[in-house]
């Protein structure tokens, strides 16, 4: 699952000229900065790999997962199994009966909230070696830690919480080497160097930038800001090599207020959450928590599909969306799995979105729930 990131006109061009240097606090000196988290993913499994000699990896993810991750991953000779989750997110035991010795386990750490550890370490195979997925998000306090408090390496996606082209970054195990030759060298071709977005990037901000001022124009009297969406879907980006971060991302990264961003997410799903929770009709997995740096605020309804349909009628909020999981992943999926997946809904809690456009979403929400129950 993925959310196309946003963020205002004004907001990028504010951080692009801000004064304000967040890298020093941020990054760790053995942290490698990448485009991608499954970049990321990659590295960490080759890496750790070659330190223990593993011929063969094997690699556990979420069968409730974007396909482009196991596509994506598969193509550097990693071997792809499936583990099932329910429907709070958390890995069901039974299914991690057939882990063996030295595979490896993503840990997706779903919406960027932290799973709880004690509990996973009951259920986990000791003897396997934990990746711990922040794609979605991860809680500053988390990046900005010492050391990896599970598993032997950990990886982040940037471009889901700060207003990004691409980004994230892999922080491993102290005493395992990051082994790059160990990826195919036809497949890195842009790993020692940062890429420049090229002409598609702009040509797709461009056409963001200008529709969106459409927009704007047509929905004057509620004075919405300008949005533009810097990526598109994920499906594009499936075979792009290991690349570093761009130099545009980079720049953000560095002038991006962490905390501020972070707390504004809070805030944001905090008050979605208090005005939907009380809905019978609504199943809310995920509680606000002060461990956590919301990626969206999730909710699943049985007749989801609808819901959307009529959100993007009446109110062209900042787009979310689910690329399709069922390519490579289907035959895997539970009942329980099929069913978050089609009845899924998000809304954006980025630091962004005003309090005026949250409390508009929701009325306009409780008005089409209370439609479909009359």
């Amino acid at each position: 699952m993925n959310i196309s990131p946003v963020i205002s006109v004004s907001s990028f061009f504010k951080y692009i000229f801000s004064n304000y240097n967040s890298s020093e606090n941020f990054f760790k000196s053995d942290d490698i900065k990448l485009g991608y988290a499954r970049s990321a993913i990659v590295l960490a499994v080759k890496s750790l790999s070659s330190h223990y000699n593993i011929k063969a990896p094997v690699l556990w993810v979420p069968s409730l997962i974007c396909d482009t991750v196991p596509l994506y991953i598969s193509n550097f000779g990693i071997q792809i199994r499936y583990y099932q989750i329910d429907n709070f997110f958390n890995p069901i035991s039974q299914s991690l009966n057939e882990i063996c010795d030295d595979h490896f386990f993503l840990l997706v750490h779903y919406n960027g909230f932290v799973k709880d550890i004690d509990y996973l370490k009951k259920i986990i195979p000791s003897s396997c070696h934990v990746i711990n997925d922040f794609a979605h998000s991860a809680p500053i306090d988390y990046i900005l830690s010492d050391s990896i408090s599970f598993g032997s390496a950990s990886c982040f996606g940037l471009r889901k919480i700060l207003p990004l082209y691409d980004g994230a970054f892999l922080r491993i195990s102290n005493n395992v080497k990051l082994n790059l030759c160990n990826i195919d060298n036809s497949t890195l071709t842009r790993v020692s160097k940062r890429s420049i977005p090229g002409r598609a990037f702009w040509k797709m901000f461009l056409q963001h930038l200008i529709g969106l001022l459409r927009f704007n124009r047509k929905y004057k009297n509620f004075n919405s800001r300008h949005f533009i969406t810097l990526s598109n879907n994920d499906i594009i980006y499936s075979f792009d090599p290991c690349s570093k971060i761009n130099f545009l991302s980079n720049l953000l990264v560095t002038k991006s207020h962490l905390y501020v961003s972070q707390y504004k997410r809070q805030f944001n799903y905090r008050l979605y959450y208090s005005k939907l929770r009380n809905l019978d009709c609504l199943d809310i997995p995920f509680s606000p928590s002060e461990n956590s740096n919301p990626w969206v605020f999730l909710f699943f309804h049985h007749n989801a599909d609808a819901i959307i349909r009529k959100l993007n009628n009446i109110w062209n909020i900042p787009a979310t969306y689910f690329p399709d999981v069922h390519i490579s992943t289907s035959n895997f999926l539970s009942d329980t799995e099929l069913t978050m997946y089609s009845n899924s809904i998000a809304l954006p809690v980025h630091q962004d979105v005003s309090i005026k456009e949250i409390e508009f979403t929701c009325n306009i929400l409780i008005s089409i729930l209370s439609d479909c129950h009359s």
